[in-house]
């Protein structure tokens, strides 16, 4: 009876799709295919990435955890591994893009308003509420108010809108004073 010839990329795929299956004793699978365990490791994801071609590291290290591995090294060492086994170029970066501002073009398009943290004076506490025009960068308020309630913000705003105008939009977080994500209307009475 002729021999069968049994290529090598013919055993990893055997070794590979044995080791996968569930409650597959490894240790008793890389022995009786003659290699060491870290060999077998580096098989299981190689094999892996072959079957996912765009998981990195991190998602092969967790997907050999959920496999039952004990001992499964870090995404750095499988990106490494993935570099040296042939074949197997690790996962494309996305591509850079250029940061860019959202910066409006012209003066009192939009305001940013915000509270600026807060800080321990000798009577209470200082809450700097600031409001900067985007395109021109310029301070259009900036006050030390005692809290964060709407009417403190309310009565700044108002002298600072009767000083400059009203701008076509404005850029705020949605913390007290200007809204809360627990309610349903992103209105409070201070935006409205």
């Amino acid at each position: 009876m002729p021999w069968k010839e049994v290529s090598t990329m013919f055993q990893r795929h055997e070794f590979i799709q044995l080791a996968l299956q569930p409650g597959t004793a490894l240790r008793a699978l890389c022995r009786r295919f003659g290699i060491s365990p870290p060999a077998a490791l580096e098989a299981a994801i190689g094999a892996l990435r072959l079957q996912h071609p765009t998981w990195g590291g991190r998602t092969l290290q967790a997907r050999l955890r959920a496999l039952g591995y004990p001992a499964v090294p870090a995404p750095r060492t499988i990106t490494a591994i993935l570099r040296r086994t042939v074949g197997l170029p690790p996962v494309a970066a996305a591509p850079v893009r250029p940061w860019q501002r959202f910066e409006v073009p012209t003066p009192n398009v939009l305001w940013q308003m915000d509270f600026k943290g807060h800080f321990s004076l000798l009577h209470g506490r200082c809450h700097p509420l600031t409001v900067l025009d985007d395109c021109s960068r310029f301070a259009l308020c900036l006050h030390a108010c005692p809290n964060e309630q709407g009417p403190t913000v309310h009565t700044h705003l108002t002298r600072t809108f009767r000083r400059y105008g009203l701008p076509s939009r404005r850029l705020m977080d949605t913390g007290p004073p200007w809204g809360t994500p627990l309610t349903r209307s992103p209105l409070t009475p201070l935006t409205v």
